[in-house]
């Protein structure tokens, strides 16, 4: 008996058996946490007194992917009747991801159904999402090109956390067997992590400087990884000390993300002239630099239909996704698509405004009008375009103040937001009688 098991042992990973959910506590058990106490911010936690839980990690320089990881509980925006219809309970989380220094995996993690609303900002690398937790999840807001893989309850043995600490996971979350698994599936060590009990905006990466790297490195995944999410070649695998199970394999089938159209948002109709699906913007990693030649070099697209009083550039960058037209130089045509453009162009106006952060400090004066919008979106997404227009948006404080009465919880949520990124000591202090209150 002893002989046949120590042949089993010895026979190589490529006959050894399925990585078991018994195999993940055990791994999951070994874990030492040892991060750095989690920074308390108003950004990644909605009302209520839930603490934030992050850390990050520095990624293997043999890896070809990051993997950066946002789980919850539950969400802290309304999702729209649309969806509370066909998922009662089910609340919203923002997830906004910049440049990576590696082309990166965004698994979203939560407990209960959430409609997880993603902007890729155009320097973005996003190779595929993953989706743990509620089969009920929804994804808004990612093009056509990124692929969205549903993990099921039976291959993350059920396991869901919204922090590292312990003391987040009384209420019965493992957030060791979670990560283990989620390791074991990918092949890969987390970037980053970050999670709440209420989530409400995350930034991916959400760090200013990768760590310090190890001098060495240990596996990722202490068990035998099975090529799924991501595939390793054999010599990769032996790179990165990762125990392989048998030979490379094909990536499952992906299915094309849900991406949410309401009935305010109609899909403009394709013209002959302009492709049907917009460029991704992974591919225009230089986009917002100024252009070099003067404004009659910039190609004005001829295929959008045009309307009076908004500029063919602001067209084309709101409704088509053509983001190579949004340099500094088209800020005007933008504000002219904030002021006089129906719901949409507002909405996508300020949105896109507050992508260019600090470079739209001219239009922090239109901004704040936008603020009285009838719109509650035009209002929220423009109180967070002040936000990241940051201390040259101060003169908005007062307005933003008001706010945080507003009727709509998104547009509260968004000034509060607004007014902690914005910093100016005034901003604080009204944050901080808020939170007395």
């Amino acid at each position: 008996m002893r002989t046949g098991l120590l042949c089993l042992l010895l026979a190589g990973p490529a006959w050894a058996a399925p990585n078991s959910c018994r195999d993940f506590r055990a791994e999951g058990r070994k874990l030492r946490l040892g991060f750095p106490s989690s920074v308390r911010n108003v950004i990644n936690c909605g009302p209520g007194e839930y603490e934030p839980s992050e850390y990050i990690l520095a990624t293997h320089p043999r890896a070809p992917l990051e993997m950066h990881v946002v789980s919850v509980r539950e969400g802290s925006f309304p999702p729209g009747e649309e969806h509370a219809r066909k998922a009662p309970g089910m609340r919203g989380v923002r997830v906004v991801v910049y440049k990576t220094r590696l082309p990166a995996i965004v698994a979203l993690s939560g407990e209960k159904p959430v409609l997880w609303d993603v902007t890729l900002t155009q320097d973005a690398r996003v190779d595929r999402v993953v989706l743990q937790g509620s089969p009920e999840h929804v994804v808004r807001g990612l093009p056509e090109t990124v692929p969205v893989i549903r993990r099921s309850r039976e291959e993350t043995c059920g396991a869901f956390a919204y922090g590292w600490e312990p003391r987040q996971n009384i209420g019965g979350g493992d957030y060791r067997s979670m990560i283990v698994n989620l390791r074991c599936a990918t092949g890969l060590r987390e970037s980053s992590f970050q999670g709440c009990y209420a989530g409400a905006v995350f930034e991916i990466p959400h760090y200013k400087k990768e760590p310090e790297r190890p001098k060495s490195w240990e596996p990722p995944c202490p068990l035998p990884i099975e090529p799924g999410l991501v595939t390793f070649t054999p010599e990769e695998a032996a790179e990165m000390k990762v125990p392989y199970k048998g030979s490379p394999q094909e990536v499952r089938p992906v299915k094309t993300p849900r991406v949410f159209q309401g009935e305010d948002l109609p899909r403009p109709e394709p013209s002959p002239q302009v492709e049907e699906r917009p460029a991704p913007r992974t591919a225009l990693p230089e986009a917002r630099k100024p252009p070099t030649g003067p404004k009659e070099d910039l190609g004005r697209p001829s295929g959008v239909p045009a309307r009076e009083g908004i500029p063919t550039r602001a067209l084309a960058i709101l409704l088509e996704g053509q983001a190579g037209l949004a340099t500094h130089d088209a800020i005007p045509d933008l504000l002219l698509a904030l002021e006089k453009g129906g719901t949409l162009l507002r909405w996508r106006a300020a949105d896109e405004l507050g992508k260019m952060g600090a470079a739209a400090d001219t239009a922090v004066d239109p901004l704040i009008r936008a603020l009285k919008d009838p719109e509650a979106r035009v209002r929220s997404s423009a109180a967070l375009a002040l936000g990241n227009i940051g201390p040259a948006a101060a003169k908005s404080v007062k307005r933003l103040k008001k706010l945080l009465d507003d009727d709509s919880a998104d547009v509260r949520h968004s000034a509060e937001v607004a007014l902690g990124r914005i910093g100016t000591k005034d901003a604080l202090r009204i944050l901080e009688r808020r939170r007395r209150r």
